[in-house]
């Protein structure tokens, strides 16, 4: 089989820029992750758990129930928000119908499902030397399309929870990127205007769009060169490593 090949995008180096606010997406750009959610053993787990919790259903039950909540909770919530996000707590309590009242179990749930979902998990290189150098001369942010119950402890695990000015996470919010306004609440909570900011991340659609109509700067980050250019979702800088981002800052 003949290998596949990419064409590497080229860095886009306009004019430098002094931001005051720096704000990162968080998986992908800061946090390298891989998660496999259809997994046999891990949703024979996850009901084995349940078992000990005097809750009793099929393996596959469970799963195919699970998705298919989070497929209703956001069909219910797409005519009013075109960017819905969803709350875990909600779509496991629903699954599990009555029997699961008790907070606890459905946050230990979600929790254990998450980390025996995981395959990898960690900080990509460039993270924290760079985030060493900016943290002197800038404020900084994170705008990320995450559930905290998830987020939280795993900024913590990995030591970058103690970084930020303001962290903005779609499921305290009821909405995800694209949507501009996840972006404003970072600016306005710091009552920073969106010419004094950038916005780095991964996703040319979620990212760059988003930070686009919420009127910032924007740098994608695509580390391993293999990004679909889209003259329609240009961002201001393309860079394949956070350490080209100082050359941006100057």
């Amino acid at each position: 089989m003949s290998k596949r090949s990419y064409r590497r995008p080229q860095t886009v180096t306009p004019r430098k820029m002094k931001p005051r606010l720096i704000l990162f997406d968080l998986y992908k750009t800061l946090i390298d992750m891989l998660i496999d959610e259809e997994s046999a053993d891990l949703w024979k787990n996850l009901a084995f758990f349940l078992g000990y919790n005097n809750i009793d259903v099929d393996p596959e039950s469970l799963r195919r129930n699970f998705f298919a909540t989070i497929a209703r909770e956001q069909e219910a919530a797409f005519p009013s928000r075109p960017f819905p996000e969803i709350d875990m707590l909600t779509v496991l309590r629903k699954t599990l119908g009555d029997e699961a009242a008790d907070e606890r179990l459905l946050l230990c749930f979600l929790q254990s499902y998450r980390a025996f979902s995981t395959l990898r998990f960690g900080v990509f290189d460039d993270v924290f030397p760079t985030l060493e150098r900016l943290k002197a001369g800038y404020r900084l942010g994170l705008v990320s399309n995450a559930h905290r119950v998830y987020a939280e402890p795993e900024m913590r695990m990995l030591r970058l929870d103690g970084w930020w000015d303001v962290v903005v996470m779609s499921s305290d919010h009821g909405v995800s990127k694209p949507e501009p306004k996840l972006f404003q609440i970072a600016l306005d909570a710091l009552s920073i205007p969106a010419s004094d900011a950038i916005y780095v991340g991964d996703s040319l659609e979620h990212d760059v769009v988003g930070a686009r109509g919420a009127g910032l700067k924007v740098v994608h980050i695509d580390r391993e060169g293999q990004s679909r250019r889209d003259d329609a979702v240009s961002p201001d800088w393309r860079i394949e490593s956070l350490a080209q981002l100082l050359e941006i800052l100057g």
